[in-house]
């Protein structure tokens, strides 16, 4: 019985690295560099919330880029830091990742999720918008 926990232990530990080699690849494929500190400090500066939304502060910040037809742009997904367990590790304020799949899933979090998309180019300041349509 220990033996077969053991080697379902390490498969679980393969399959976790795979996926998480995996999702990196697909990332860096796509051809977007990722946030860099001085985009993230001009997206927080222009941060304007949503009706029903707290202040920055209260949010754990996940941030990564993805380019389209019009080029690359700035995603983020912010997540009220009362969703994380107190006994949990808690995440760092600002966490800069590979893609939107490095990040943790809520749904309908309301404003305690909020989604960020900027354009780098500053032609548009960050757009900000409260999960399932609320606030905004």
């Amino acid at each position: 019985m220990r033996r077969q926990r053991a080697l379902t232990g390490i498969s679980c530990s393969a399959l976790i690295a795979l996926t998480l080699c995996a999702a990196t690849s697909a990332a860096s494929e796509s051809g977007a560099k990722r946030p860099t500190q001085e985009e993230i400090r001009k997206i927080e500066a222009k941060f304007k919330r949503p009706r029903g939304a707290r202040s920055l502060r209260h949010y754990v910040r996940y941030y990564y880029a993805q380019t389209n037809a019009a080029g690359r742009v700035i995603r983020a997904i912010y997540i009220d830091g009362g969703y994380f367990q107190p006994s949990a590790t808690q995440p760092e304020k600002v966490t800069i990742v590979d893609s939107e799949a490095e990040i943790p899933d809520i749904q309908d979090g309301e404003c305690s999720v909020l989604y960020v998309e900027y354009d780098p180019s500053g032609q548009v300041g960050p757009s900000i918008g409260c999960s399932g349509g609320v606030g905004g």
